[in-house]
């Protein structure tokens, strides 16, 4: 099954309503007073199982990331490191899993080396704007922390050529470069 944390937070509340609206409808065919909410209350629950199913499937997946980030955010790098491995592992064709792991190689293990050559091999499509701008400012961040700040200025003035629209952010990040 494909990973599907992103949407988490919408499939939860889909799943909620489902089963309140199979819920109140089940009330309402106690009545008697609307035949068609007995097979209506039926389909809701039986859909809001079906979702709750796949609200915890998408909160496994989306678990692994934010587990990660919050060792970050705690100044545990190793166990972010370690988290970011096992994901990886876990997920090793997921684009973004892969991306976040290699962050790690540069904020985690600060092996920088490491992060450029993975950077060097990902395949990347030129019509895939975001992902463009992603891995560039992944590269000019490991290659800041491998301490070639001018490698880093080329990188993010390309970025700057190739996504004028996106100069005020790449300037942002120029002016950081140290």
């Amino acid at each position: 099954m494909p990973n599907i944390g992103a949407y988490h937070p919408i499939i939860v509340h889909f799943a909620i309503a489902l089963l309140v609206l199979g819920v109140i409808f089940r009330w309402v065919s106690l009545t008697g007073r609307a035949p068609f909410t007995g097979p209506a209350a039926a389909t809701c629950l039986l859909l809001g199982a079906a979702a709750a199913f796949l609200a915890v499937h998408s909160g496994t997946d989306a678990h692994g990331p934010v587990a990660a980030q919050q060792a970050r955010a705690q100044h545990d790098s190793a166990r972010a490191a370690t988290l970011f491995t096992q994901l990886e592992r876990e997920f090793p064709n997921d684009t973004n899993v892969r991306l976040l792991s290699i962050e790690s190689l540069v904020r985690d293990r600060d092996n920088a080396r490491a992060a450029l050559t993975a950077l060097a091999r990902f395949p990347v499509s030129p019509e895939d704007r975001r992902l463009q701008l992603r891995i560039g400012f992944l590269k000019a961040d490991a290659y800041v922390a491998a301490g070639k700040p001018d490698s880093a200025r080329v990188v993010l003035q390309r970025l700057g050529n190739a996504y004028p629209d996106m100069q005020a952010r790449i300037n942002e990040r120029l002016k950081n470069v140290q």
